[in-house]
């Protein structure tokens, strides 16, 4: 797989306890973690994200998977309810696969996006790292 044909998933860890509390989906690590320590939308992540830089820490990235891009939803809503089953206090506020943040889909689109998924099989990649989980 390609850089071009891969996408990472991603998790954000609290240096001070050492416990996942995101989950994610960038194609540059680096620049990601630099937007979330920038954003100053009102939610959990970003209370979360000015608490540990009022302790003067950031938080760290940490790639959980390397997955083919044009399955980055399924394996991002994946792993959030993955690690949420394993009781880790995620701050996402979705269930992940929405695309960027803040993009709101209108009920046609999501209709339109659902009717273009119908019938397509997993690759065997993907069914193996189900398997496997």
């Amino acid at each position: 797989m390609t850089d071009q044909e891969s996408t990472y998933i991603y998790g954000l860890v609290d240096p001070r306890d050492q416990r996942l509390r995101y989950i994610g989906k960038a194609n540059d690590l680096d620049k990601r973690l630099k937007r979330h320590l920038k954003d100053k939308n009102p939610c959990y992540k970003t209370n979360w994200i000015a608490n540990m830089k009022n302790d003067n820490v950031v938080p760290t990235i940490v790639v959980i998977d390397r997955v083919p891009l044009l399955e980055w939803a399924f394996w991002e809503r994946f792993y959030i309810a993955r690690y949420k089953f394993m009781c880790c206090n995620l701050v996402n506020k979705t269930d992940g696969g929405e695309g960027t943040v803040g993009a709101v889909c209108s009920e046609k689109t999501k209709a339109k996006m659902s009717a273009s998924q119908k019938g397509k099989v997993p690759s065997k990649e993907t069914r193996r790292k189900i398997s496997e989980a």
